[in-house]
């Protein structure tokens, strides 16, 4: 179905400050559920504009894991919706670690303090930034998985970690290649 009408995008729900997840139970807009959504979706968005500046296709991939991630804590973890859904898995993290593991194969990086944003490319500038996004956004998840006992996370956590470590690498490799 092509969306023809703002009001199959603006439901005008949201104006009395509440919102829904996704099996449709309302939380107010401030909830932390919120912050984590908005937080995961900052680095979907990021990881965008630095795909149209380095052209690494891995970030597309990561983009459709960071909407898996997003999916899981919409859901409550015991509701039919969650048990339907593509989950992360240990398997995303392994591919993180690998594909930075790979990049440092081919050129290992100094040890020492690196001065964020590139000196040398506009897209290890964007890494960087996409970095600490990405790095904000695991401060907000934690905060939501320890008020909300969700264990369920831990692998969505575990991801946004390893993410921030695979951008670092991959500002380096982008700056030194």
């Amino acid at each position: 179905m092509k969306i023809s009408k703002l009001s199959q995008i603006a439901t005008k729900k949201g104006d009395t400050g509440m919102s829904a997840n996704y099996e449709g139970d309302l939380f107010p807009k401030s909830d932390r559920l919120f912050d984590v959504l908005g937080s995961l979706d900052e680095c979907e968005s990021i990881l965008g504009i630095c795909y149209h500046y380095g052209k690494n296709e891995d970030l597309k991939k990561i983009q459709k894991d960071l909407e898996k991630a997003a999916a899981q804590v919409a859901s409550h973890p015991h509701e039919n919706f969650s048990g339907r859904m593509d989950k992360l898995t240990v398997v995303d993290i392994t591919w993180l670690e690998l594909s930075a593991q790979t990049m440092l194969d081919k050129k290992n990086l100094d040890p020492g303090f690196v001065l964020p944003g590139s000196e040398t490319t506009l897209a290890g500038a964007y890494y960087d930034f996409a970095r600490t996004v990405v790095r904000r956004c695991e401060r907000s998840l934690w905060k939501f998985i320890e008020k909300n006992s969700r264990d369920d996370l831990n692998i969505v956590a575990g991801f946004v970690n390893r993410l921030s470590d695979y951008l670092y690498v991959l500002a380096r490799f982008e700056e030194n290649s």
